[in-house]
């Protein structure tokens, strides 16, 4: 059965164009279609290089920035869900960048699942999950954990990636509202609340840690991934950052749920 890709991408910098250039062929040969939505403030030689591939470019305008990036993924999804032919994959463009490098036979398998689901959560395997800086590592897994209790069973929510059914598509479409990162755990919460679809879970070793991707030029400055991220580690803001993220996303699990269960209860 078919299954396209539905990602967006921020890149002012052209960061990702090396990436882009090596293995969004790949890519394209993977999926029936490609929807990629990039920021206005993208680099130009990165979305000449996706159109030049055969993407479905639709730039985001208007704003950027982490809260943007909600929208960003509806929009993406919408595109897809319109245009394509059958389910649906959506993921960042990092992610998926780095997957395709590390794992293609592992993500060629997991295309192939896809279409077995209505709704997939695509998580890292706990290998996957410690190649991520330890800021990220230990606050991702209390927003996690949030989110598994709201839905029933363990899953790892804040890779962000999911297969989807037209069916699935179309519900996360008309209920989702939140901002940023917050989508992370509203979207399975409205699978869990909004339907009677089974909500699948896999492990993958290809969503290892992909931010890299968007700063080479620091990295290669720093000396290396690993100096990076202990630099990354050793930087308090870092961590406050990755509590605020961890917090958002937990608070929405919550909030969508009682929104859409039509449930009050008091922490």
């Amino acid at each position: 059965m078919p299954v396209s890709l539905a990602t967006y991408m921020h890149d002012p910098h052209g960061q990702m164009l090396m990436a882009i250039e090596e293995r969004m062929p790949l890519l394209s040969q993977m999926y029936d279609d490609v929807y990629v939505v990039p920021t206005d403030a993208s680099d130009a030689a990165v979305l000449e290089q996706l159109g030049e591939i055969g993407c479905v470019v639709e730039l985001q305008r208007g704003g950027v920035g982490p809260e943007f990036i909600g929208n960003a993924r509806r929009m993406a999804v919408s595109m897809a869900a319109e245009g394509s032919r059958g389910h649906i994959h959506f993921s960042d463009m990092d992610r998926v960048l780095q997957w395709a490098g590390s794992h293609p036979e592992e993500l060629r398998s997991v295309i192939r699942l896809i279409p077995r689901h209505d709704f997939l959560i695509i998580g890292r395997t706990q290998n996957a999950v410690e190649t991520h800086p330890r800021s990220q590592v230990e606050t991702e897994r209390l927003a996690n954990r949030v989110c598994s209790l709201i839905i029933g069973r363990e899953v790892d929510v804040t890779a962000a990636s999911r297969g989807l059914s037209p069916e699935s598509a179309a519900l996360i479409l008309r209920y989702s509202r939140a901002k940023g990162v917050r989508t992370d755990s509203e979207w399975p919460v409205i699978v869990h609340c909004k339907s009677e679809m089974p909500i699948g879970y896999i492990e993958v070793e290809g969503l290892e840690y992909e931010d890299w991707l968007r700063h080479t030029d620091e990295v290669e400055k720093a000396g290396g991934l690993d100096i990076w991220k202990r630099a990354i580690d050793e930087n308090p803001a870092a961590w406050l950052h990755r509590i605020n993220c961890a917090h958002m996303i937990a608070e929405t699990a919550i909030s969508t749920y009682r929104e859409l269960s039509q449930i009050i209860r008091s922490a």
